[in-house]
C-alpha cells in the first residue's frame, strides 16, 4: 500500500506536521511495533498497559520510519524527529484504516458475535480465495487497535476484505464500525463473554448490531435463529440459518470428525467430512458457508474448500497420546456458551470400558454479577454429563464450581491444583482410554500449561496439521489471487526425516 505525503496525511489526521522531513521513501504503511519497522513506515506511537510507544518514536526513526504520529506535546518541541502530532494517535491509526478502507477495499464482509468469530473467518477465507483477490484478518485481529492494523494490511485492489469485530465495552463498537464500512455481515453469536460491561444479554445484542447499522438495503446480515434478536431491527435484509438454504440435512459421527449432508438452493445436496466433532463449530461452518453461497460459491467449490476441514490449535483439538489418552484442548474462549458446548461434544463419545472423563476448568472471566451463577452451572453439567475427574486450577469460583460438581455426584474426585503443579497432577491421573479436557481462559496460562502437558505425554511425534495446510494455501490464494498456481515443496531430506525431495501439484492454473 501506499500513504499520502506526510502534508497530505497530517491533514487527513487533523494534525501538525513537525520536525525535519528528510528525503526518505514516501510513506508506505501504519506501524506499531518500533522493532518492526522498514523503510518508509509510518510509525504510530500508542500507549498500552505494558509499554508506550512514545518511548520508542527515536528508535523507529532510526530504523527507517518515515514519519511517527504521537500525541501533542510528548515530544519536546524542539525535536528534529518528524511527526505528525495528534490528539490521539489510536484515534488517527483508525482514522487512516478507514480510509484506506475506502480507497483500497470494493467489499467488506464483518464479522461479530461473543465467540467463533475467527472460526467463521478462517472458513470464509478458505471458501472465497480460490474465487476473489481476498484479505482478511490475521490471528484474532479483531480489538480497537487489530482491525486498523488488519484493514491497513489489506492490498489495493482488494475484492473482498474479511475481517472481525471484537468488543469488550459499550461504544467501542461504533469506531470499528466506521472503519470498517461493511457491505455485508455475520453475527455469530449472542453469548455472556463481557457481560460484566454490557449488563445483559440484550445490551450486547444491541450494542454488536451497531456494526451492521450502515448496511445498505441491498446488503445482508446472516444470523443463528436468535430470538433475542427479533426486536433489534437492520434496514439490510437479514438471514437466518436453518430458514432457507443452505441448511444441514443430517451429521453423523465418523473416524476423527463427521460427515456433513448440506442441502443447497435447488434442492441440491452435498456431503463432506470436517475435522470436529463440535456442535458448534459445525454451526459456526454453516454460518460461513451460508454467507458465501449468498457471494457466488457453488456447492462443488464448498466441497472443494472444506474436505478435511480442520478448526485449528486450541479449537477443539484433539490428540491421541501414545499412551491412548484422548486430549482434547479447547482453550481459546471461556465463555458459558462455549464450556458447555465442549462439555457436550466430549460427552457425545462413550470412553472406552473404565476409562474416565477428566475435565480441566481454568473458569470464566469477565462475568460480573453472573459469575457465581455460571459457574456453579458449569460445574452441575461436567458431572451430570459423566465426567468423573474434575481438576481446578485457581480462580475466584473454584469453590463454587466444585460444589455444584459434588451436589450433583459427591462422590466424584475434586482436585485442586496450580498451574506449576498441574502437569503433574493431570500425568498422575490420565491412563489409557481416559478422555482429558481442557477448557479456559487462554490468558490465565491454561494454554501453555496444555501444551506443558501434552509435550510431557508425546515427546516425541510427528504431527500433520492438516488444518493449518488448509488455512496456509487459502492465505497464499488471498494474497495471490485466484490465478496463480500453488505449488507445495518439502525440502530435500525433509529436517532429518531423510524422505527425498518431492513437489506436490495443489492446484491448477487458470
Amino acid at each position: 500500500m501506499s500513504l499520502p505525503s506526510p502534508e497530505a496525511l497530517a491533514s487527513l489526521l487533523g494534525g501538525d506536521l513537525k520536525g525535519v522531513i528528510r528525503d526518505r521513501l514516501p510513506p508506505r504503511r501504519g506501524v506499531i511495533d518500533s522493532r518492526r519497522v522498514q523503510p518508509g513506515d509510518v510509525f504510530f506511537a500508542l500507549a498500552g498497559r505494558q509499554a508506550d510507544g512514545h518511548d520508542h518514536v527515536g528508535h523507529a526513526i532510526a530504523a527507517g520510519a518515515a514519519l511517527a504520529v504521537v500525541q501533542r506535546q510528548r515530544i519536546p518541541s524542539e525535536s528534529s524527529l518528524p511527526r505528525i502530532e495528534v490528539t490521539a494517535p489510536l484515534r488517527s491509526l483508525q482514522q487512516l484504516a478507514s480510509w484506506h478502507r475506502r480507497k483500497a477495499i470494493k467489499t467488506v464482509l464483518a464479522i461479530t458475535g461473543s465467540n467463533g468469530k475467527t472460526v467463521v473467518k478462517d472458513a470464509l477465507t478458505a471458501l472465497l480465495s480460490a474465487r476473489y483477490r481476498l484479505a482478511s484478518s490475521p490471528g484474532s485481529w479483531n480489538s480497537q487497535v487489530g482491525v486498523p492494523l488488519a484493514v491497513l494490511a489489506a492490498p489495493e485492489g482488494t475484492e473482498i476484505g474479511i475481517f472481525e469485530a471484537g468488543i469488550s465495552a459499550p461504544g467501542e463498537m461504533a469506531a470499528l464500525a466506521e472503519i470498517l464500512q461493511p457491505d455485508c455481515g455475520v453475527l455469530v453469536n449472542i453469548g455472556l463473554a463481557h457481560i460484566a460491561a454490557f449488563g445483559s444479554r440484550e445490551a450486547t445484542a444491541r450494542e454488536k448490531l451497531r456494526l451492521f447499522q450502515t448496511i445498505p438495503a441491498d446488503g445482508w446480515v446472516i444470523t443463528p435463529p436468535e430470538p433475542l434478536l427479533a426486536s433489534l431491527p437492520l434496514r439490510c435484509r437479514w438471514l437466518r440459518t436453518g430458514e432457507g438454504p443452505p441448511h444441514l440435512v443430517r451429521c453423523r459421527a465418523v473416524a476423527g470428525g463427521s460427515l456433513l449432508t448440506v442441502a443447497f438452493a435447488g434442492g441440491q445436496t452435498e456431503s463432506l467430512t470436517v475435522d470436529t466433532r463440535s456442535k458448534v463449530l459445525i454451526d459456526d461452518l454453516l454460518l460461513a458457508i451460508a454467507a458465501a453461497t449468498r457471494l457466488g460459491v457453488t456447492p462443488a467449490e464448498v466441497v472443494a474448500a472444506l474436505e478435511g476441514y480442520g478448526f485449528g490449535p486450541t479449537r477443539m483439538e484433539t490428540w491421541q497420546t501414545p499412551d491412548g489418552v484422548t486430549f482434547i484442548n479447547d482453550t481459546a474462549s471461556s465463555d458459558p456458551m462455549s464450556v458447555q458446548a465442549a462439555i457436550d461434544t466430549v460427552a457425545s463419545t462413550a470412553p472406552p470400558p473404565g476409562g474416565k472423563r477428566i475435565f480441566v476448568f481454568g473458569g470464566m472471566g469477565e462475568l460480573g454479577d453472573l459469575a457465581i451463577q455460571e459457574h456453579r452451572i458449569i460445574g452441575r453439567v461436567a458431572a451430570e454429563r459423566g465426567f468423573t475427574h474434575l481438576v481446578l486450577p485457581p480462580h475466584p469460583c473454584r469453590d463454587h464450581v466444585a460444589s455444584a460438581w459434588r451436589s450433583v455426584n459427591p462422590e466424584a474426585p475434586v482436585i485442586p491444583v496450580d498451574l506449576a503443579h498441574l502437569r503433574r497432577a493431570v500425568r498422575g491421573l490420565a491412563r489409557s482410554g481416559d478422555v482429558l479436557l481442557l477448557k479456559g481462559p487462554r490468558n490465565q496460562g491454561l494454554a501453555e500449561a496444555a501444551l506443558q502437558i501434552w509435550e510431557s505425554m508425546a515427546p516425541r511425534r510427528l504431527l500433520v496439521d492438516l488444518g493449518a495446510v488448509h488455512g496456509n494455501i487459502a492465505r497464499f490464494r488471498a494474497l495471490c489471487g485466484p490465478d496463480v498456481a500453488i505449488l507445495a515443496v518439502l525440502k530435500a531430506w525433509a529436517y532429518g526425516t531423510e524422505l527425498a525431495l518431492s513437489l506436490i501439484h495443489i492446484s491448477e492454473p487458470t
